[in-house]
């Protein structure tokens, strides 16, 4: 199976491929969603763009997210928060992702919310992430997410 990577209604296969990056509108914070499942994929993306004020990007592997954000960078737009399952397959988890993003300047603070049914609870407590037990309500998702947002306000306005 290909990863595949969700920008407005553009759909890329295969990580040979570089896929365009959004512009990232200030008044719409970016918010990258990685998970495997595309329904949940598209659900999560539907719920940040219609009912709040978030863009999304959206990533099915790890690979691929680490690959956007690192374009990202380079262009300095860097997501107000990354969304990421756990249980990833394709032999990477949300932590290997999480873990990865640490040993790149800039990419390190990004504040990250972890979802999973079955949450790892002391690899989160080792690394202080919070997670999103699944399944979940919408107003639950937007809660977390704003209350992630508005506790990182200060770290977004510094890496703008």
């Amino acid at each position: 199976m290909n990863c595949i990577v969700y920008e407005s209604s553009q759909t890329f296969f295969g990580s040979a491929e570089t896929p365009p990056i959004v512009d990232c509108y200030l008044d719409q914070p970016l918010i990258l969603v990685v998970e495997d499942d595309p329904t949940l994929r598209d659900l999560l993306k539907d719920i940040l763009t219609e009912e709040a004020p978030y863009q999304v990007m959206a990533a099915s592997c790890g690979q691929i997210a680490l690959q956007q954000l690192v374009r990202l960078a380079t262009r300095g737009q860097m997501p107000a928060l990354l969304l990421i399952d756990y249980q990833l397959g394709r032999g990477m988890t949300g932590i290997d992702v999480y873990d990865q993003l640490q040993t790149q300047p800039g990419l390190a603070r990004i504040p990250t919310i972890l979802m999973s049914a079955n949450p790892p609870r002391e690899l989160l407590q080792a690394r202080g992430l919070h997670c999103l037990a699944k399944p979940f309500e919408v107003g639950d998702l937007l809660r977390v997410v704003e209350e992630t947002l508005g506790c990182s306000e200060a770290l977004r306005e510094e890496m703008v």
